[in-house]
């Protein structure tokens, strides 16, 4: 049986309950780092439920207040509730699977995509 592994760089997940989740979606995307790769957005999924905006990211520890707090000032006056990762199983956490529509594969976007499981860090899947 897999452990989990404590993280070294820090994950959360920043759960928010915003009246229009879609509106705040750019301005958060502002905040991904692709030039130094401080600070990764990993998704930003609007979903039912009591929070309906849920924000996974990944930093450097140095970039994770600074990160919180932009995110913050973006949505406004709702507060985000923060879930910081301390441990993931699989870990590495890029050995996580992902699954791949019919539809998505034949699309073409990802020639060496096929449908179902995709046994590589969900990032192989371009589609999410």
């Amino acid at each position: 049986m897999k452990t989990t592994t404590p993280n070294r760089r820090v994950r959360a997940w920043i759960l928010i309950s915003i009246e229009d989740p879609l509106q705040v979606t750019s301005q958060i995307w502002t905040l991904d780092e692709k030039q130094y790769g401080t600070v990764v957005i990993v998704r930003t999924d609007i979903v039912e439920g009591d929070f309906n905006l849920v924000i996974p990211i990944d930093t450097d520890p140095e970039y994770f207040d600074p990160t919180i707090a932009a995110i913050s000032g973006i949505i406004g006056g709702a507060n985000p509730v923060v879930l910081k990762v301390l441990s993931h199983d699989p870990a590495p956490a890029h050995n996580s699977s992902g699954y791949i529509m019919p539809s998505e594969a034949m699309r073409g976007e990802f020639r060496l995509a096929h449908p179902g499981r995709q046994d590589t860090s969900p990032g192989f899947n371009p589609w999410g």
